[in-house]
């Protein structure tokens, strides 16, 4: 049977995806060195499932219904730009989220535990909610430069969104990069 590269996710609208690439513009001095998150891929991950077989779908994607069901549709805040581990030695590029990041963490949540219901590892990670943009390909003497332009944009203002479905997506790694297609749509409330 066929597995699929899996992850429950949040689609944003174009103006938070636009406010994304004008972010990636004003570091894109770097970009030799950075992989870019493409346009299209913008996205908001909950939770990162990894292989899961074809005709398993159908359950994970039930879990997630009922894990969101009772969750009303929220607002986000995009807000501030930061980096994995840490600012000072960048390897992940991201926007956070502001204003709903409890409302996220608290979906997070209940999507977390509806998946441990079906056997897959809970997170271990505290998390942190978060819009990836762009991973550092190789480390330089660049990135002290790097951290600056970041902690400089630690305000950015990427717009709001409003929290109204989770998407199942199945991710097929390329030497292009990453295809996402959604497997299964949810909504909260």
């Amino acid at each position: 049977m066929a597995k699929l590269r899996t992850f429950i996710a949040i689609d944003l609208p174009p103006e938070v995806v636009d406010q994304s690439q004008s972010l990636v513009r004003e570091l894109d001095d770097f970009s030799g060195g950075i992989r870019w998150v493409e346009p299209e891929n913008v996205h908001l991950t909950l939770k990162f499932l990894g292989e899961v077989r074809e005709n398993e779908t159908y359950q994970v994607c039930q879990a997630m219904k009922a894990a969101v069901a009772g969750i009303e549709p929220f607002e986000i805040e995009c807000r501030g730009a930061g980096a994995f581990p840490k600012i000072e030695r960048p390897r992940s590029l991201w926007i956070g989220v502001g204003e709903g990041a409890e409302r996220l963490t608290q979906l997070f949540t209940a999507i977390d535990e509806a998946m441990a219901d079906l056997g897959f590892a809970h997170d271990p990670k505290r998390f942190l909610p978060h819009i990836t943009i762009g991973r550092v390909k190789q480390p330089g003497p660049w990135l002290s430069e790097l951290s600056s332009q970041i902690e400089a944009r630690r305000d950015f203002d990427a717009g709001a969104a409003s929290v109204e479905e989770v998407v199942l997506y199945s991710s097929e790694l390329t030497s292009d990069g990453p295809i996402y297609s959604p497997i299964g749509r949810s909504s909260l409330g």
